[in-house]
């Protein structure tokens, strides 16, 4: 889901997200994968590192020609870090109710408050529509 930082406070990309960052060590608070890792998907579920690219180095244009050379083969995805609130309330940004999560972990702990969500608006639209 898209970001919109006119949401968050002017702080957020300069200091909160930063120090939740590093209090995790650039790396997931639930599966421990590093920020910008390079992996793969194997056949049982899991990730297997295959490369490792720092932020510059991710950002950078000659990224999309390393990865060609892992291979076409090669399912494989990079892992980003995101900074989750554990309550969903963007507003409430103290450090106990932030963390660090990959991707994949992020939308994992969103998923049932996404589907309470889906099931408010569906209710809400049988609502209307009567």
């Amino acid at each position: 889901m898209p970001i919109n930082y006119k949401l968050y406070p002017d702080n957020w990309l300069t200091e909160i997200r930063p120090s939740i960052l590093k209090r995790a060590n650039n790396c997931c608070e639930h599966c421990g994968i590093a920020n910008y890792q390079v992996y793969r998907f194997l056949p049982n579920g899991d990730r297997e590192q295959i490369n490792y690219f720092d932020e510059q180095t991710y950002n950078n244009a000659r990224f999309t020609a390393n990865m060609a050379n892992l291979g076409e083969d090669i399912i494989w995805r990079v892992s980003v870090l995101t900074v989750a609130h554990l309550d969903h309330d963007i507003n409430h940004n103290e450090s106990e109710n932030l963390k660090a999560l990959c991707q994949k972990c992020h939308l994992s702990y969103d998923r049932p408050h996404h589907r309470e969500i889906r099931i408010r608006k569906k209710r809400l639209n049988v609502l209307v529509f009567q």
